[in-house]
């Protein structure tokens, strides 16, 4: 039996993600599959923070 536990939680404007696996050796295909939904998933959001941050940046330079 595998368990997987994704909690988004939002503080101001920052919004996080975690997800907690926990499976039988006998499931590891399935954290495998879902492991590869999830870590594309953080990724983006991470990417969107980093964007946010340097644009910020920006603004605060030039504007």
């Amino acid at each position: 039996m595998a368990e997987i536990v994704i909690t988004i939680t939002e503080s101001g404007e920052n919004l996080n993600i975690s997800a907690i696996i926990s499976a039988e050796k006998k499931d590891s295909r399935l954290v495998k599959d879902v492991s590869n939904i999830i870590a594309p998933l953080m990724l983006a959001a991470a990417s969107a923070e980093i964007a946010k941050f340097f644009q910020h940046l920006n603004e605060a330079h030039h504007g």
